[in-house]
């Protein structure tokens, strides 16, 4: 088969291909009684967990997920059987007419009011000692309620056929070394006779990990079964089912405060809905504890983390992996804080945030080359924080009123850091090769996946540079696991972080030989952990990342005094994220970060009319104002920056409407009706 990442999975067509369908589950929890399916065509047939010749069951990072549904039922849309036919219209029709029998108690695990049972993973971070004197009281905050959603309209689905005794899998995958991995597990075969290739519609980023495997999986078994060439679709609405847009989390702070509003204690607790097991717990259970902690170095600290059991689809890869809501979380509680003592909350930021060579709660020194409060002070001057900040203060305490005619006006500000590379690095190695051809062409071979398009050109005109070539010389090649190296899941900003820096030193090792060796010349290069990066994850010490980048947002608002629809004003953004490979690229994936941001987690804004997303709730006469700053960093490395406006601009939008308001806005996605409810606390 010819390869062609620019085909979707619908333009792969064989004369004989067979069309192949999951049989799931109507109902969210139960067990199967019966299968009911008749006498099916010839040519027709079902596969279900006995035609597995290997491991029944998806590994990723310690973790598992069936392949198919056993007796009992833990979601709705779950995979019981897999049926297959020549003839996609027939194979539709049988679908609808098999009957599964069920016996149910039509009972839901809940996440809300959760039972002891339902916990499928805890972790318990402590730090630090009591404090005995110095303490002026106790604070303890609402619980905070985050569900983050993100927009999936995604196809999803695979193909597989046999040729010349290897399997061939194509499909959108973000970490085609982890899909080989499990198809050998599972079909008990020699890892080099399966070869994994891209398509279009591969994303990085936050796109899903284990469901794509499953499909590609379904794909070849049905494939190694009959062999004959096997193609699954899974439509957008049936595939969220399985990949559910919202991560619901519940987050309570309890914070001591001495005479001078230092944090002298704080415990946290956290509970987060898994699904119907575990995917990624541990990287999940350590974000989650990482970012509560925020970008303030505290006295005693006592967090709780617990993973839910729900009647939902497991968790996949979502946005931060949980960072987002632990960050929103925290500088909302700051902000409460802030608010109790009649404080500036952007000068108590600054006052108490985290600062170079100070420890973090982990331990491990942050080698912060920009201080977070520049940041938030740039944030601040930008957005005229502090003359606007006081004076909507005033202004909601002479109305003495939620609401008065006029529409009433408020500002938030937040800061917050993002995690670059995994905190545990994952099974397999990060690894480039380039190689340099007769004709002075230049081939860059990774199985990485950039989540935007601009990134590859990017890693081109890195590579031109070094090489001293045009960047017209230079390809990517096509992702094949039979020609490029594993180079590890598009997840954390890796293809911003470690692949442009092996790219670097494969061509610079290249451009010492160029002219003592003859061409071609390949190298291929390994990431591995600086020496100083240490991290215990039961101890939970040392340096988790292999490197952050920051930033501070301020966003204004008004809200109108009938509708309670807020308007936002504008958002501005200082961050340093290492070195700018293109500045006007980076500046706009971060308004295209806070773009999205705003249409994901909040409802019934004014639109915007250059919103770039069609479909939007946003409804404005004019663009929304925004203002990005880039420092000049002293980190002369690259880092990432696709997680910042989530990390930032939910927490300091919530926080100018809480002013605005006079209510305590503490849950997302956010709606105007949540004010005309006082959903929240009373300032």
């Amino acid at each position: 088969m010819i390869h062609n990442e620019n085909l979707f999975i619908d333009d792969l067509n064989r004369k004989d291909m067979l069309y192949v369908l999951p049989i799931t589950s109507s109902i969210p929890r139960g067990k199967i009684k019966k299968i009911i399916s008749h006498n099916l065509p010839e040519g027709y047939g079902i596969l279900g967990p006995d035609d597995i010749p290997g491991k029944k069951e998806l590994e990723i990072m310690g973790d598992t997920i069936p392949f198919f549904a056993g007796e009992e039922l833990d979601y709705e849309g779950q995979t019981i059987r897999l049926l297959y036919g020549p003839d996609e219209n027939m194979v539709n029709t049988l679908r609808k007419k098999i009957r599964i029998e069920y016996e149910t108690d039509f009972t839901l695990y809940g996440f809300r009011g959760y039972t002891p049972e339902q916990i499928l993973k805890e972790k318990k971070v402590s730090r630090g000692k009591l404090p005995r004197k110095d303490i002026e009281y106790t604070y303890e905050s609402g619980e905070y309620h985050l569900a983050l959603e993100s927009s999936n309209d995604t196809i999803f689905g695979g193909f597989a056929v046999l040729e010349n005794s290897k399997l061939l899998i194509q499909g959108a995958s973000q970490w085609p070394y982890f899909i080989k991995d499990a198809l050998a597990k599972g079909l008990d075969l020699d890892p080099k006779k399966i070869i994994i290739q891209g398509t279009a519609g591969t994303q990085g980023g936050e796109s899903p990990i284990w469901y794509p495997c499953i499909l590609m999986f379904q794909a070849a078994l049905a494939a190694f079964i009959t062999r004959k060439p096997c193609r699954i679709i899974i439509p957008a609405k049936e595939s969220l089912l399985n990949c559910p847009e919202r991560s619901p989390a519940t987050f309570k702070f309890t914070s001591t405060l001495t005479p001078k509003g230092r944090v002298a204690a704080r415990k946290v607790e956290v509970d987060i809905d898994a699904g119907s097991t575990e995917v990624l717990s541990e990287e999940l259970l350590d974000r989650l504890c990482l970012s509560v902690m925020g970008a303030y170095p505290l006295g005693h600290t006592e967090i709780v983390v617990k993973l839910i059991k729900t009647s939902n689809p497991p968790l996949d890869n979502f946005e931060g992996l949980g960072m987002a809501q632990g960050f929103c979380a925290i500088e909302l509680h700051e902000n409460h804080l802030a608010s109790l003592l009649n404080e500036d909350p952007l000068e108590r930021k600054k006052t108490w945030c985290l600062t170079q060579g100070k420890p973090f709660l982990t331990g491990g020194i942050y080698d912060i080359k920009m201080k977070p409060e520049e940041l938030l002070e740039k944030a601040g001057e930008m957005s005229d924080f502090r003359r606007k900040y006081g004076s909507y203060q005033l202004r909601s305490r002479s109305t003495g009123r939620p609401f008065p005619i006029n529409p009433k006006r408020g500002i938030g500000i937040s800061l917050a850091f993002q995690g670059n590379g995994f905190i545990s690095v994952p099974p397999g190695r990060f690894s480039v090769s380039v190689q340099l051809n007769a004709n002075e062409e230049v081939s860059i071979r990774t199985s990485s996946v950039p989540a935007y398009p601009r990134t590859k050109e990017i890693w081109k005109e890195t590579a031109a540079e070094i090489l001293q070539v045009s960047s017209t010389q230079i390809t990517i090649e096509s992702i094949d696991t039979t020609k490029v190296p594993d180079s590890g899941p598009a997840l954390f900003s890796n293809n911003i972080t470690i692949i442009p820096r092996l790219i670097e030193q494969c061509c610079q090792s290249i451009k010492k030989k160029r002219f003592r060796a003859p061409l071609p010349i390949a190298i291929k290069r390994t990431f591995r952990l600086p020496s100083s990066r240490t991290w215990n994850r039961e101890t939970f010490q040392g340096q988790p990342f292999i490197s952050m980048s920051w930033a501070s947002a301020a966003v204004e608002v008004e809200i109108d005094p009938v509708s309670f629809i807020p308007e936002l004003r504008g958002v501005w953004m200082s961050l340093d994220c290492g070195r700018i490979m293109d500045l006007d690229y980076a500046r706009s994936v971060v308004e295209s970060s806070i773009y999205s941001t705003l249409h994901n987690h909040i409802r019934g804004l004014k639109k915007i009319s250059d919103f770039p997303q069609s479909g939007s709730a946003f409804e404005s006469k004019t663009p929304l104002p925004i203002h990005i700053h880039f420092y000049e960093s002293r980190e002369n490395k690259p880092g990432g920056l696709g997680s910042l406006a989530a990390n930032t601009v939910p927490a300091a939008f919530l926080a100018a409407v809480s002013q605005a308001s006079g209510i305590s806005m503490n849950k997302l996605p956010f709606a105007p009706n949540h004010i005309f409810s006082g959903k929240g606390e009373k300032e």
